[in-house]
């Protein structure tokens, strides 16, 4: 396979998906590694077809020793390939709170960053990286941690300004495109470490189930589509049901409790999930209940 078989899936990932309109400014975030640095380089093959305008943006954690040097091997190839880029820097370590792990700390604060630099410099879009093995790993993930069908949706291909392009390549093809190009990247040790409840899926899980489908990726793929649409209907369902019968204040959310027991037991769960969240963002110091009143 040559790079235009990977440059075309991209292109119908793109147009499935609705990911880039001719003419966006799109932030693509680059962490260095394999998956990142083929982001960057089929999307900059892509600039002139879409128009677009392409600002590579990095991420120093603060976390790894070698971490600066990730950062200036960003920067030098965004430069290769004439392009701008702004490298933010955060003392990760420092802000963990209780209960929350150093890779969601470093997630959040990545985030942060790229959204802000989304709104400095006026870009539509943030590219990032995940893959289809990302995908595959995630699924494992939740199923172990306990999920229900909105966490089965997976990785999104696009998630408001959140576009990830290479979804549907897997982690095999990405080195395909590196060894096709020649192109250099960073390795982030820790991603090897097998305490990583992802890396040992990535490392013993994932090519066991290969040796039995060689497809399976591809399956799970099929499955986060399928429970996609179903998850849309639902959350329509729940948003029907609640912009009729319910009443949202900031201290709490009613809705009649003869109305709420002809619902499905699935959209009940929704409804309190939806009210729920309602309540946990306007940060009510009330208890997060429903009042689930008696007509």
């Amino acid at each position: 396979m040559n790079l235009d078989y990977y440059i075309t899936k991209i292109k119908n990932t793109i147009n499935k998906y609705n990911l880039i309109d001719y003419g966006d400014r799109v932030i693509v975030a680059c962490s260095g590694g394999p998956d990142s640095i083929v982001l960057l380089y089929l999307l900059f093959k892509l600039k002139n077809e879409f128009n677009l305008q392409l600002h590579v943006a990095h991420f120093d954690h603060g976390i790894r020793p070698e971490s600066r040097k990730d950062a200036e091997f960003v920067a030098k190839f965004a430069q290769k390939l004439g392009l701008a880029c702004t490298i933010g820097y955060g003392n990760v370590k420092s802000h963990k709170k209780v209960r929350e792990s150093l890779e969601e700390v470093a997630r959040r604060y990545r985030y942060e960053f790229l959204e802000n630099l989304c709104r400095e410099i006026g870009c539509t879009k943030i590219a990032t990286g995940h893959t289809a093995s990302d995908v595959v790993e995630t699924f494992f993930l939740r199923v172990l941690r306990g999920t229900g069908g909105t966490g089965l949706r997976l990785i999104l291909p696009k998630r408001d300004k959140i576009i990830r392009p290479i979804i549907e390549l897997t982690r095999d093809d990405v080195m395909r495109v590196i060894n096709l190009c020649k192109l250099s990247f960073v390795i982030d040790k820790t991603n090897y470490e097998l305490k990583y409840t992802r890396n040992l899926i990535r490392a013993k899980v994932v090519p066991h189930l290969r040796k039995i489908n060689e497809e399976f990726e591809s399956k799970i793929l099929e499955l986060r589509e399928i429970v996609s649409k179903e998850d849309e209907l639902l959350s329509c369902l729940v948003r029907e049901f609640l912009d009729k019968k319910a009443n949202f204040t900031q201290y709490d959310v009613e809705f009649p409790l003869n109305e709420f027991n002809k619902l499905h037991i699935a959209l009940k769960r929704r409804v309190i999930t939806v009210s729920y969240t309602h309540l946990r963002a306007h940060e009510t110091r009330h208890d997060l209940v429903c009042r689930l009143l008696l007509e």
